[in-house]
């Protein structure tokens, strides 16, 4: 048996529980709640795209931003996989070269 002093602290301890897990579920379902700040990814006039270990150029764009994860393939028939973007500068590694049939 429960004596009437420590079952007030139970009680109370049971209550202070049950109104702090109700109140997380309030502030994580609150659509009112603001939005986190995201910053927009800067978009620039052109990309270029080295090679990861050479720095070589292998390719200047305009058309749109490169993320990680793009492909290119080269005048060589080189296919690269775009792994690392740093402002306007995308770091390409080398795959494999594609053997096209003639």
């Amino acid at each position: 048996m429960i004596k009437p002093f420590n079952r007030w602290i139970l009680m109370a301890v049971i209550a202070v529980t049950l109104v702090t897990i109700g109140l997380y579920g309030i502030n994580r379902a609150n659509p009112w709640r603001p939005a986190p700040i995201r910053t927009p990814r800067q978009e620039y006039a052109y990309y270029r795209i080295v090679d990861e270990k050479t720095g070589k150029t292998l390719m200047t764009i305009s058309s749109g931003p490169v993320i990680i994860g793009d492909e290119l393939l080269t005048e060589g028939n080189k296919w690269y996989v775009v792994v690392k973007v740093e402002g306007n500068l995308a770091y390409a590694r080398y795959v494999k070269t594609i053997k096209l049939d003639e």
